[in-house]
Order: structure tokens, then sequence, then C-alpha cells
């Protein structure tokens, strides 16, 4: 079971840093078009009309897409105060609460978004009139997602503490 977890965590890790990827070039692609839209205003007094509108949209998207490589490879906020007293087991479940705290959030996290996307109905953006609703299913799903991976990190915490608990147990701890 524990190889299968690491192979799976593998994955995910090179699935989420290619999404990740991705999502990182949509944020530069949207710096780049904003620079472009100040220059445009500044020398040529002709903005890039309805950019703001696409901006909205796609920055959601391309936050949300950053978030399941944040979960995979763990570059969320950890204190590691109390776990480095702990020693072997004691601390390897208390990484596992941690996971699971953080699976916790993300799990709100998404129900929240999910809800929050049920709320917008038929809304449109300002000046294109574009549909928000579709940018708002992408980031639940990507939301979604960086929780699923959230759950297979907990999984391997979890496995990882009854590993060390095994481990201790041999030693006499």
């Amino acid at each position: 079971m524990a190889e299968v977890l690491q192979r799976l965590d593998r994955q995910i890790n090179q699935g989420s840093l290619l999404l990740a990827y991705v999502a990182a070039s949509g944020l530069v692609v949207i710096g780049l078009a904003t620079m472009l839209d100040v220059a445009l205003r500044t020398f040529a007094n002709a903005p890039l009309h309805g950019l703001e509108d696409i901006v909205v949209l796609a920055i959601v998207i391309a936050i949300a897409g950053c978030l399941p490589a944040g979960m995979a490879t763990q570059t969320n906020v950890r204190i590691r105060a109390l776990g480095s007293v702990l020693k072997g087991a004691g601390g390897r479940w208390l990484d596992a609460l941690g996971d699971l705290a953080t699976f916790a959030f993300m799990a709100v996290l998404t129900w929240q978004l999910v809800a929050y996307t049920n709320d917008l109905g038929q809304r449109t953006t300002l000046i294109l009139e574009l549909p928000t609703r579709p940018s708002w299913i992408a980031a639940c799903t990507l939301t979604a997602l960086a929780t699923a991976i959230q759950a297979v990190r907990v999984m391997l915490a979890v496995a990882a503490a009854v590993g060390a608990r095994a481990t201790d147990t041999d030693r006499g701890a």
C-alpha cells in the first residue's frame, strides 16, 4: 500500500507542477497584457478595450491552478516548533494532524467556492459581457483537485506515522 501511495505521490507531483507552470505562464501573460494596456493608455491613448474583464476571469483560474502544486509539494505554511521536540512517531503524527487540518481547510474552501459559483447565476463581466460562471467552475475544479491531492498527503502522512511507530517499537522506544 505504501508503494502505491509513493508512486501516486510522484505522479501527482509531476502533474501538478506541470499545471502550476501553465498557470504561472498565464499570470505572466496577464502581467504582460496589463503592461501593454498601460503603455497604450499612456502613449497612444488607446487602451485594450475589455482587458479588465478578461484579466478578472483569467486570474481566478491561474491562481487556482497553482493550488494543486502547493498541496502536492507541501509549500503551505507549516509550524514545526512542537514537531522538532517530538522525535519519531510523535512528530510524524503531528505532521499528519497538520495535513488533516490543511485538508479540512481546503475542503471548506472548495465547498464555499462551489456555493459562490452556484450563486453567480447568469452574471457577466461589465464591459465585454462574458459569462463569469465558467471561470469559477474551472477554479472550483482546480480547488477540488488540490483538496484531493491533500487527501493523498494525509494518507501518506498517516502511513509515515504508522511506519515510524513500528520502527520506534522495534527499537524499544
